[in-house]
């Protein structure tokens, strides 16, 4: 019999103009626990789409965790995976604006 292997995606779309109360209990109930659970067992490995209000506020007001997820990217652990930085709907919005977020997002990422 062949093997399967399952891909584990965490997914975060959090809009632009979210309060940080509401991002707060986002990291504090969620993506806090997960990172450090993560950091804790090597051996899983997952992938990541981060928002960009969401991974912009980490940046800002959680530094620590933000080096847990870069950690964690580094020994291939967690693959970050790109999105639109307005986790916009890509089909829904013009080509140009598409390309736009795609770009800032990647540029974010880097």
């Amino acid at each position: 019999m062949r093997a399967i292997t399952l891909v584990l995606v965490f997914v975060d779309r959090q809009a632009p103009g979210v309060d940080d109360a509401t991002l707060e209990r986002l990291v504090r109930d969620a993506w806090g626990p997960l990172l450090r659970a993560l950091h804790e067992a090597p051996s899983l490995r997952v992938g990541l789409v981060l928002s960009g209000t969401l991974g912009r506020y980490v940046e800002a007001s959680h530094p620590t965790l933000m080096t847990t997820l870069q950690t964690l990217a580094a020994r291939g652990q967690v693959e970050v995976v790109g999105s639109p930085s307005h986790g916009a709907l890509l089909h829904l919005v013009s080509e140009r604006d598409a390309i736009a977020q795609l770009r800032q997002h990647l540029r974010w990422l880097a």
